[in-house]
């Protein structure tokens, strides 16, 4: 996805539009995604852990946030640049 922000994990796609592959195994629709779990802090698609070779060409997983004004996002943002500045206080 061009021109886009990183993705943070927030998994907020994934609960408001069911890719394709999603609609061909769980149904058109069904959202939040079947296959969206939460792993150390960050939405994860199942079908691509479990079998990246398989997924890696179909699914957009890294290519950057198409909903990069979404309140998750945000939310993650935040807590991320919390984080990082209570990491540089003495």
């Amino acid at each position: 996805m061009n021109n886009s922000l990183n993705c943070v994990g927030c998994g907020f796609c994934c609960t408001q539009v069911i890719c394709r592959m999603g609609s061909m195994l769980y149904g058109h629709y069904t959202n939040p995604c079947p296959a969206l779990a939460r792993r150390n802090d960050r939405h994860v698609c199942t079908l691509y852990l479990s079998d990246p070779a398989r997924y890696e060409g179909i699914l957009a997983i890294g290519e950057g946030c198409c909903f990069p004004d979404n309140p998750l996002r945000r939310d993650i943002t935040k807590e991320v640049l919390s984080h990082l500045g209570s990491r540089d206080k003495p």
